[in-house]
């Protein structure tokens, strides 16, 4: 995938998130192929394993690590035994039997094999060379309680220690009350760059509630997907979980557009601003707002129906209106997109669907039936598809109270994704 790097003057502080795992690697490899400084390095959990990996800046080291799927599932698993088995008693436990209890917990056999792939993956003398602060909440030899620990305060020699009680252990935190509860790494990190008078921060994982100091200017990358933390993780799962890592840094960024897809708006337009052009002149007349009875004003209505859609509040309508096509023609998400390339992919996405279902669509079907009707062979085709073979194919044996009974049935979505179709392949 290729993007054009920026020029940024700042220096950021860098937080990962306890649950970032393979979405947080993709987006710490954006950051180093957009150059940006980057000075102090905050993390927790599974964000431990990416900030070690992130201290050699070594971009192929980084995607090879998380592609080999099975230690990370074994830290996964042993994470949530642990925080099942102490949740509920850490708070009634003395400080003697709490440490007693890590301790055990550190030498069972699953968490040896762990302690084993860590030696595997990380070299602590890379580690500790890196021009990177790097501070990670864990807790200390002897010790039960968890706390921010630089590479300086950690032992030579016991730095693999001190990551697999980083991501494996849970992080409870006494309040002021003495009552031990969970406290997470944006909130326990944005506390630590605050103190230490850092003004630009990068936060990378799922949370986004907790407030930030005034003077901080932060960058939020979360994920556009919901990632469910799995013990089965998969390579393709993880280079799934890589890649949307990256282009949602990228967004976080400024660098692509979109609301679920990711358009470079620096690349080629021609077609695009054409098709905008021809939809401000002369789009072709769909009654996408069925209740009317005239068609008149076509825009207005398409932008109307956008408001009903999750699409209501994104600043550029046309890349929505793209957007909303793509998703009902199946369209890949995770690609980098110029505004052309992404009108060739819809085109090229339908095509795929209708020749797929060409037996179906075949002229001496009712399709009209089939639309209204579907049987079990057919019930899987997208109504989408069905409507746009129907007002393309079928529209002079279509009435209008045909048309209008079509669009009543369908999603907002539905329906602008046919107005737009069938105004590219018009134009084009």
């Amino acid at each position: 995938m290729k993007t054009n790097t920026q020029t940024n003057p700042r220096t950021y502080g860098l937080i990962f998130d306890e649950n970032c795992a393979a979405f947080g690697i993709g987006a710490a490899i954006s950051l180093l192929e957009q150059n940006l400084s980057l000075n102090t390095v905050v993390a927790c959990g599974t964000g431990v394993i990416n900030a070690m990996l992130l201290a050699s800046r070594d971009i192929p080291a980084m995607r090879a690590a998380w592609e080999t799927p099975e230690p990370f599932n074994a830290i996964f698993a042993k994470t949530a035994q642990l925080a099942n088995r102490f949740v509920s008693d850490w708070g009634n436990m003395s400080s003697t039997i709490r440490e007693a209890a890590t301790e055990a917990a550190l030498n069972e056999p699953d968490a040896l094999r762990i302690k084993s792939d860590l030696h595997r993956i990380f070299d602590e003398k890379t580690i500790r060379a890196s021009d990177l602060n790097i501070v990670i909440m864990t807790c200390p030899e002897n010790e039960s309680e968890a706390r921010l620990m630089s590479l300086s305060d950690i032992p030579d020699g016991k730095l693999i220690d001190y990551i697999l009680r980083a991501v494996t252990l849970p992080t409870f935190v006494p309040d002021q009350l003495g009552r031990y509860k969970r406290r997470y790494p944006e909130e326990i990190g944005l506390l630590y760059l605050s103190k230490a008078g850092t003004p630009d921060v990068i936060t990378i994982g799922l949370s986004t509630t907790v407030p930030c100091p005034r003077y901080m200017r932060r960058i939020v990358i979360e994920s556009s997907e919901y990632l469910e933390v799995t013990f089965e993780n998969t390579k393709e799962n993880i280079e799934k979980e890589i890649t949307l890592g990256r282009l949602d840094a990228l967004k976080a960024l400024g660098m692509l557009e979109g609301h679920d897809y990711y358009i470079d708006p620096t690349e080629t337009h021609s077609v695009f601003d054409a098709l905008v052009d021809a939809l401000d002149k002369q789009p072709i007349p769909l009654s996408v707002n069925v209740s009317q009875d005239v068609e008149e004003d076509v825009m207005p209505s398409v932008l109307n129906l956008l408001k009903q859609t999750a699409y209501s509040l994104a600043p550029n309508r046309m890349l929505s209106l793209l957007e909303i096509t793509a998703k009902q023609s199946g369209v890949d998400r995770l690609a980098i997109y110029s505004p052309d390339d992404f009108i060739a992919a819809i085109l090229d996405a339908l095509g795929k669907t209708i020749r797929c279902c060409q037996p179906i669509l075949s002229p001496g079907n009712d399709l009209l039936k089939t639309f209204f009707y579907p049987t079990e062979a057919n019930k899987n085709i997208p109504k989408f598809c069905l409507a746009y073979v129907l007002f393309e194919r079928e529209k002079n044996n279509l009435s209008a109270n045909d048309k209008a009974s079509i669009l009543r049935v369908m999603t907002a979505e539905q329906r602008l994704a046919l107005f737009m179709i069938l105004n590219i392949q018009h134009l084009f």
